[in-house]
This record gives C-alpha cells, sequence and structure tokens, in this order.
C-alpha cells in the first residue's frame, strides 16, 4: 500500500502535478494499492485532469485554501497541516504502509516529516519527499524575514537525516546544489524528470488574435510587470485585435502599480480551474517569461511544463531555468534573449512570420514530452525506490 498525501494545496493547484504523480507511482509499483489524502476540491481537479483514477482509493481531508496577505489564516493553515501530518503519519504507521509519499510539504511541515522518519517510523517504511520552492535557501540581501525563518526549518529538516526518508528533486542543477552544498548526501536524493500527463495536441488555432500568454501567478518575483510593459508597446496592434497578451492565472495584489489595459487578465487570487485554464492555454500561441538569474534557480516551473505540454513556444530572457530543455533536445523549443529590448524586436519578428516560425518547433515539443512522460519518469522513480 501506498499513502499520497496531498494536505497543502487545494482547487486547482499543483493539480497538473499531482495527477501525473500518481499515475508514476500505479505505474512503478503496479502490484500496490494507493491511497490519497487531500482536499475535496483538489481531488476535483484531479478527475477532470486524470481519467484513469479508479483504482485509487480517496481519503477527503480538510485543507485551509492560500491567501495572500492574511498573516492569521496562514498560521491557521500550518496548524491544519501540522495536524493532517500527524494523522497521517499515524494511520501509516498502525497499518504498517510500506511507501508514504508527501507531494507538498511546508517547511515546518518538512521539519514535523524529518522527526518522525527518524525516531518513530517502523523499519521497511520509506518516505518520500517532492522538493518545491527552493529559492528560499538561496542567500538575498531583500529575502523577507518569513523566508529567512522557512529557510532555517527547512535546513533543521534537512538536517534530521532518516535512512527511510528521501528527497525527490525534480530538476539535476537543483539536486547537484543539494548535495554540493551539504544539505542532503546523494543517497537522500531521488533524481526524476518533472512528471506531465500530455493529452493529443491541439492541431488547429486561431490565426487572429496571436496571442501571448503568461502562464501561471503574475507576481514581482518572476517579474510578471515587465509583461504588462511589453504589451504597451504592442498597443495599437493589440487595439486592432491582431494580438493579445493574457495572463493565465492569478495576479498578484502587488502587481497594481503595472496593470494596463493593453493585458488581459482576471483580477483576483483565485486560481482558474484546471479546465478554464487549459482552455486559455489551448488558445494561446506563444508563452513568454522574465525569468532572470535568481527565479527559480532551484525550482522546477510547472509553467514552463505546462508551455510543453501545449506545444507553446517559450519566449523568455536568458536563464539557467532553461538550461535543462537545451540539455534534452537538440533544439530548444522557442526563442531566448539576453535582455527585453531585443526580446521586443524579436517578437516584432515573430509577428511577421508567425505560421512558420510557430510550426518550426514542433520537433523540439515532441522530445521535450517523451522526457517528460509519464512511462519515462515511472522507469527512474522504479530504478530508485524498490518497495519490497
Amino acid at each position: 500500500m501506498i499513502y499520497f498525501a496531498e494536505l497543502f494545496m487545494t482547487g486547482g493547484q499543483h493539480a497538473a502535478f499531482n495527477g501525473a504523480m500518481l499515475q508514476v507511482l500505479a505505474r512503478a509499483f503496479p502490484r500496490e494499492k494507493i491511497s490519497l489524502f487531500a482536499a475535496q476540491n483538489h481531488y476535483k481537479e484531479l478527475i477532470a485532469k486524470e481519467s484513469d483514477l479508479s483504482e485509487i482509493l480517496y481519503h477527503p481531508v480538510h485543507v485551509i485554501s492560500n491567501k495572500s496577505g492574511d498573516p492569521g489564516r496562514w498560521l491557521l493553515k500550518f496548524l491544519n497541516e501540522f495536524i493532517q501530518i500527524i494523522r497521517v503519519l499515524i494511520r501509516g504507521r498502525k497499518k504498517s504502509i510500506h511507501l508514504i509519499y508527501f507531494a507538498f510539504l511546508s517547511p515546518l511541515g518538512q521539519w514535523l516529516v524529518s522527526k518522525y522518519a527518524r525516531y518513530m517510523a517502523y523499519k521497511g517504511q520509506q518516505i518520500l519527499i517532492t522538493l518545491h520552492g527552493l529559492d528560499i535557501l538561496h542567500p538575498a540581501g531583500s529575502q523577507k524575514r518569513v523566508d529567512r525563518i522557512y529557510a532555517k526549518l527547512l535546513k533543521k529538516a534537512f538536517a534530521c537525516a532518516a535512512k527511510n526518508k528521501r528527497y525527490i528533486v525534480l530538476e539535476e542543477r537543483v539536486a547537484d546544489y543539494l548535495v554540493e552544498k551539504k544539505y542532503l548526501t546523494s543517497d537522500e536524493v531521488v533524481r526524476i524528470s518533472h512528471p506531465y500527463r500530455f493529452d493529443k495536441p491541439v492541431l488547429m488555432r486561431a490565426d487572429k488574435p496571436i496571442t501571448f500568454a503568461h502562464l501561471g501567478v503574475a507576481r514581482l518575483a518572476k517579474n510578471s510587470h515587465l509583461f504588462f510593459d511589453l504589451a504597451s508597446r504592442f498597443a495599437a496592434q493589440i487595439e486592432s485585435g491582431d494580438l493579445l497578451f493574457q495572463v493565465i492565472g492569478p495576479v498578484l495584489p502587488e502587481l497594481k502599480p503595472h496593470l494596463n489595459p493593453w493585458v488581459q487578465y482576471i483580477n483576483h487570487e483565485v486560481f482558474l480551474s484546471q479546465a478554464d485554464y487549459q482552455r486559455h492555454c489551448e488558445r494561446a500561441h506563444y508563452a513568454v517569461f522574465f525569468y532572470d538569474e535568481t527565479n527559480y534557480a532551484l525550482t522546477s516551473s510547472g509553467a514552463v511544463m505546462d508551455a510543453i505540454a501545449y506545444r507553446l513556444p517559450i519566449l523568455a530572457l536568458n536563464s539557467p531555468v532553461f538550461d535543462s530543455l537545451q540539455s534534452i533536445t537538440s533544439s530548444f523549443p522557442g526563442k531566448l534573449y539576453p535582455d527585453v529590448e531585443l526580446m521586443y524586436q524579436g517578437i516584432c519578428e515573430i509577428i511577421k512570420n508567425h505560421r512558420a516560425i510557430h510550426r518550426h518547433f514542433d520537433a523540439a515539443f515532441v522530445d521535450l514530452q517523451l522526457h517528460y512522460s509519464i512511462e519515462h519518469v515511472a522507469e527512474q522513480l522504479m530504478k530508485q525506490v524498490p518497495i519490497r
């Protein structure tokens, strides 16, 4: 038996990743039954994304939704996560569950699970934790106090080592960093690609408007304000209906000074449903990113995976985030630019030759989708995590 615990995310958050990981575990360990612990609204999103969850045993748990700017709510959320983790671990111990997998844990949750793994887990039980959001480990002068606290908790969790606790890391560069900095040993790291369940590609997209999409949450840390600045330079073509700049995801309040009428966006912080997100992505033509050297340096970008899934050529500033893609396929699925001005000039050229340029990247997307497929990632996992 495998326990799959998602005790932090709600609704459509991480739905694509969690749905794919359920399929990876089922394929890697076909003899094991899987019990899923997740919020009901998250489970509904998983069902909408994944058609084959009939063999999964679902156990609803109460998870408080995320809401930025409300410290009291976040405190309750962490407390609730703490309680739910204890419940899952106690149940797993009583039932002698071979493998307990945590899809996401806050730094506080990481610390708690590490203590359990070291002092309370029964012999033979394995605990797997997928690591997300490790950019807090990157020293930065402007780092918020709360992020410094999170980083300390995470380091304490790493220091509380246990033979039966291992971490799934979705990027080679991140795994190398964790080992080089001695946060983890190589034996504690399970290296797999970011899994994704790829649907059939969209064969026909409307010629007009040519749609440039910002995928996922728009925030200052991702330099999302530059997307609004870029759109303003194409105001005439946007007004005429030839172009569309769209944020497919929530826009955080911190971006309010940068908002303008040239970008289509939903003015609230609520995540789109999986169906709405998919519908907008299928209508887009290009995915635009403004990550710099500090963005996602230690994190796998789900938005980049979505661009690969919907075959949206990537138009982005040069960033380490895209190094792994260039190592997988012989041709990059898009264009990288050294600065914003050259990106603007490049997009002007793309608009002139849109049809020919868009089809040029098809072969790269085929290579990438094979690499990140459920089948390939299941093989990677099976080789590193044997279940007795």
